[in-house]
């Protein structure tokens, strides 16, 4: 009776050992999937366009417990973070592999990494200019990378990053530099002028000339010299260009202004003293505009003046005093054939006055010493004043000096020189001119000299009435009464 009991507690024991077993497997497949990792990264390319280039990585992976990655050029890593440089463009495959004991995953990301083109650019400084040889060097402003470097001087290469180089004679250079990299080139020219150099020039009169100039490198140098020889001695050139540019800052410190531009005369920002076969005369110039000419044989005179006696002929200052005369409108005379004002503006502050101004010795004139020859030009007035038989209208208004002695022109010279000396010394001479222009323009010739009169009263801040009278000048009765409130 017993038996059959049994069965039924062994179907029950047998069930419950199933049921447990079932329940365990479907916990044990369920951790095995939500503890599986998941691999993703991110990444910073640090500086595209240029090699070699660092890239930074940081996994992102989910239940990562060992992680592999394969950074596509031959280097790995087990980090979290980890970075790596590429020395080549392309495109790149990274692949990060992660497992723990659930499982495996892996990601594979494309990494773009370029080489821009670079853009070529240098500077450069020089030696001095003045003496040969001239030593160029150079400073590489290029961006770009894995570049390489190919310079062309004018008379030379090299494939050096900053170069050196020398040139020992004039010319006209062009420096190019050449940068390339795997993704092109780029190039820059850069123009060096080492005195003298060939220098084409529209003359007066000679037609276009093929010359060589001289300029200088230091600031604000304003004087080219064209010469039709190129085999002069350096230390005269840029000692004459030197005294010329020095000259044209002492014109502009009187008159308070440049001479206008006049193309063929201005090259390269510079008035040019120009070496002709032909001019206007000895010398040339353009009035109140840029540009002084000299045929060949005076512009040898002036050169071996300085050559061999280290004196500066008078030529180069009087025409300077053409190109900054501005004051026709005020002082010219009317009549036909009357005195040229411009023509004593041009002695006095040239012929005269200039190179006592800018420091230079004056040349030895007809047997005269510089000295005498401004001693002699000082007496004309006092040989004017004790002729009794002149005056101001069978002179100036005739164009017509001391008879046997001076010409008009050196006649008002001499009238200037004693009004310089008497008052104001050089301050008369730089503002002379000023109060001039301040003037107004002169219908008559009788304004043309009230003008003067009273601009130099207004310079020397003193009634000059009876000294103008001493010189027998005629003077209206307007100016006289302006010029009483001087004292």
């Amino acid at each position: 009776m017993k038996q059959p009991t049994v069965r039924p507690i062994l179907f029950m024991i047998w069930t419950i050992v199933v049921l447990y077993i079932g329940l365990n497997c479907k916990k044990t497949d369920s951790g095995s999937i939500s503890n599986k990792p998941k691999a993703d990264f991110t990444f910073i390319i640090k500086n595209q366009g240029v090699l070699p280039d660092t890239v930074s990585f940081a996994s992102t992976t989910t239940n990562g417990a060992s992680l592999r990655w394969d950074f596509d050029n031959g280097i790995t890593s087990t980090l979290a973070t980890p970075q790596t440089v590429y020395t080549r463009s392309g495109t790149y495959n990274v692949k990060l592999a992660v497992s723990n004991q659930y499982g495996t995953d892996s990601i594979t990301k494309q990494i773009s990494v370029t080489l821009n083109k670079p853009i070529a650019g240098f500077n450069f400084t020089t030696s001095n200019l003045e003496v040969l040889p001239v030593t160029l060097t150079t400073t590489n402003t290029t961006v770009g990378s894995n570049v390489t470097y190919t310079w062309a001087f004018g008379d030379g290469t090299s494939t050096q990053i900053n170069p050196i180089n020398t040139y020992t004679s004039g010319g006209i250079y062009n420096i190019k530099l050449v940068a390339t990299n795997a993704s092109g080139s780029d190039s820059i020219t850069k123009e060096l002028r080492i005195s003298p150099y060939p220098q084409t020039y529209s003359s007066i009169s000679a037609g276009l000339l093929n010359l060589f100039a001289w300029e200088g490198d230091w600031p604000g140098n304003k004087v080219m010299i064209l010469s039709r020889n190129r085999d002069l001695d350096r230390t005269i050139m840029f000692k004459w260009l030197k005294t010329m540019d020095t000259t044209y800052s002492y014109y502009k410190a009187c008159t308070g202004r440049d001479p206008a531009v006049y193309s063929p005369t201005y090259i390269k920002n510079h008035t040019t003293i120009s070496d002709v076969p032909s001019t206007c005369g000895a010398g040339c110039s353009y009035v109140g505009s840029t540009g002084i000419e000299l045929q060949n044989g005076f512009f040898d005179f002036n050169y071996n003046a300085i050559y061999n006696y280290n004196q500066f002929d008078h030529l180069c200052f009087y025409e300077f005093g053409r190109n900054f005369w501005f004051y026709g409108s005020k002082l010219d005379y009317k009549e036909t054939a009357s005195f040229p004002v411009a023509g004593t503006f041009a002695v006095w502050m040239g012929s005269v006055e200039g190179r006592d101004a800018v420091g230079v010795p004056g040349f030895t004139y007809n047997g005269l010493t510089y000295q005498q020859f401004k001693s002699m030009f000082a007496s004309y007035v006092d040989q004017y004043v004790a002729n009794s038989t002149l005056n101001w209208g069978n002179t100036f208004a005739v164009n017509s000096g001391v008879p046997g002695v001076c010409n008009a022109a050196d006649l008002f010279t001499s009238m200037c020189m004693r009004l310089k000396r008497d008052y104001g010394g050089n301050n008369f001479m730089y503002n002379i001119w000023k109060n001039v222009a301040l003037r107004p323009d002169a219908g008559t010739t009788q304004d043309a000299v009230d003008n003067f009169f009273l601009a130099a009263c207004k310079t020397a801040n003193k009634n000059l009435t009876i000294l103008f009278q001493t010189w027998r000048f005629p003077l209206s009765a307007s100016a006289t009464t302006a010029a009483s409130q001087y004292p």
